[in-house]
């Protein structure tokens, strides 16, 4: 059985942190990840630049990674906010015109797009409700698949919960699921926004969903601050079907708890997402170990991420140097 791990860090780890590492060091990791084998990487953010400054280098990298693009790359994706002006296209001429880029890299592999299961979520993020998000969302594939992008990828945020466990209706975590599905999603990540999915409430919660959806069409994205309750989670999901976990090279390999803010910068209100690092260390590694009886909870008799261990290492040590730099 295969696991794949989404690699989010790029994105995600910026945009949660509000922070960047310099573009040439993000650039250098997603090379060395894929190195490692990882097949596919969220590298930024088509949004307000001036809002979110750290993401502004996105398009750039793309040009990048397809400039210097030797054999078999990644897929690509960017994740598109719901508004019309963040349209790859639109912000890529704009780049453009005003010289803040120089080369067009092209529309990206895939695109990715967030709704969240909390209202208040919604409004907090996006200033819309849940249907204007939605239906700019709708507008978004229908002009890029007219443009030939052939990858969209849909996220359920705050699924198991946004300021508690459960302001996030599981009528609407399923419902807007099946919808970004209808729009053409290939996949949706359901997302554990604020690290509300500890073992007891998620499993509740999850036992509920699961018959509602397809899993070979679900992901999982966790914030963690403790990967116990990430490994117990997991196991949960993977023996029902699930293949497919959002993770970040970027976040460290096993916060301390307790002390989870001082091992690496992270934004006030959000946990670190699922380390690329442990995750494939937890798949690969606990196979082995004949104190955590994996393998016969999750029903295979085979599991592999079919990535490279020490790849996978060494990408994670050399970005997170990068990241130590900043706060020098």
């Amino acid at each position: 059985m295969k696991v794949v791990l989404n690699e989010v860090g790029p994105r995600d780890w910026r945009f949660s942190h509000r922070v960047s590492p310099l573009t040439q060091d993000v650039y250098h990791t997603i090379r060395m990840l894929e190195g490692a084998g990882v097949e596919r990487v969220e590298i930024g953010a088509s949004v307000n630049y001036e809002k979110y400054p750290y993401m502004g280098d996105t398009f750039e990298l793309l040009s990048r990674l397809r400039g210097g693009s030797q054999g078999k790359h990644a897929r690509y994706s960017v994740y598109v906010g719901p508004y019309g002006q963040n349209y790859p296209q639109d912000k890529i001429k704009k780049l453009l015109d005003s010289g803040q880029l120089t080369e067009d890299p092209g529309m990206p592999d895939e695109l990715s797009f967030s709704i969240s299961a909390s209202e208040k979520r919604n409004f907090s993020l996006y200033r819309l409700s849940g249907n204007q998000v939605f239906d700019n969302i709708k507008r978004h594939i229908e002009r890029a698949k007219q443009g030939g992008v052939k990858y969209f990828r849909g996220y359920v945020s705050a699924a198991f919960g946004y300021e508690n466990s459960i302001d996030a209706p599981l009528g609407s975590v399923i419902g807007w699921t099946k919808m970004l599905l209808d729009l053409g999603c290939h996949e949706v990540a359901l997302g554990d926004s604020r690290g509300h999915a500890v073992p007891g409430e998620f499993i509740k919660k999850w036992s509920a969903i699961r018959s509602h959806l397809p899993l070979e069409k679900i992901a999982l994205h966790f914030h963690e601050n403790n990967y116990i309750t990430w490994e117990a989670d997991i196991v949960t999901v993977l023996a029902d079907g699930v293949r497919v976990f959002d993770t970040s090279i970027m976040d460290v390999v096993r916060p301390v708890v307790g002390r989870e803010r001082h091992t690496i910068p992270c934004g006030d209100d959000v946990p670190p997402n699922a380390s690329t690092e442990y995750a494939n260390y937890f798949i690969t590694k606990q196979v082995d170990n004949p104190d955590y009886p994996f393998m016969e909870r999750v029903g295979c008799k085979e599991i592999s991420t079919e990535l490279d261990y020490d790849k996978v290492c060494e990408a994670g040590k050399f970005i997170r140097s990068a990241i130590a730099k900043l706060h020098v």
